[in-house]
């Protein structure tokens, strides 16, 4: 499981423990657990490893829509198209703390930045975060002490001695 769905499944806990919702009732909850084996068994290999093994995407769309989480994503083509945009683009778990209970104000700013953060370390010409490198190379600097060797040692020659 995703890292992330720690942070959705606490906000859902807490909505739980501050009465906020309530357990749906037994029959309700064993039924959900019957699709899901049935789910499960048609999409993976009957092993032991795959018992519990579920798609995240979909997970975090159950679970984000149960406490009010799940991201209105054709309400920011209207309100927010930089964001819209972005949230076309790969799934990243900010999408679930944009609205909701314990929504964080950040959330939007991640979803921009976040191509940046993917690009950043595939790109190996980079010197600093963010930051373009001023000057000439070091491999200008060698090419020139080497030139200056060069030249020195030809205008100085081997000595003979006498």
């Amino acid at each position: 499981m995703h890292e992330r769905a720690d942070k959705t499944r606490s906000r859902w806990m807490a909505e739980l423990l501050s009465k906020k919702r309530s357990l749906p009732s037994e029959e309700v909850m064993f039924e959900d657990i019957r699709k899901m084996r049935d789910s499960m068994r048609r999409r993976y290999v009957t092993s032991p490893r795959h018992t519990i093994q579920v798609d995240w995407l979909s997970y975090m769309d159950q679970l984000s829509s149960e406490i009010g989480a799940r991201p209105n994503i054709p309400k920011y083509f209207f309100t927010d198209n930089e964001l819209f945009r972005a949230l076309l683009g790969p799934c990243v778990p900010y999408q679930f703390r944009l609205e909701g209970p314990h929504s964080w104000p950040g959330a939007r700013q991640a979803i921009l930045d976040s191509r940046h953060r993917v690009m950043y370390p595939l790109n190996d010409r980079c010197t600093s975060f963010g930051k373009k490198r001023k000057g000439p190379s070091a491999f200008i600097y060698i090419f020139l002490l080497f030139f200056v060797l060069a030249v020195a040692y030809v205008f100085t020659g081997p000595q003979e001695h006498s």
